[in-house]
């Protein structure tokens, strides 16, 4: 859990206990919509069609972290660009 939460209280240092919170609050609420989601997909189909259906999250997640990234870089470089005129 130590792992999950550390890159939070590094984008809020000051309010580590806020960070840690929505990061914990998110995790629960994403759970508590994904678990009746999959268990109709259970029902519909079978259990392993809907465990099947959970490949496409991480791919999902890669997509965003290298979207987030790239747009990161894209703001710094026109930062610094700003800054040198």
């Amino acid at each position: 859990m130590a792992r999950l939460l550390q890159p939070d209280k590094n984008f809020l240092p000051n309010h580590v206990g806020f960070a840690s919170g929505i990061t914990i609050g998110l995790a629960v609420t994403f759970g508590g919509i994904t678990t009746p989601l999959l268990g109709w997909i259970a029902d519909i189909y079978s259990v392993q069609t809907a465990l099947q259906s959970l490949i496409v999250l991480p791919v999902l997640a890669i997509a965003l972290a290298l979207t987030l990234l790239l747009t990161r870089k894209v703001w710094h470089k026109s930062m610094l660009r700003r800054l040198r005129q």
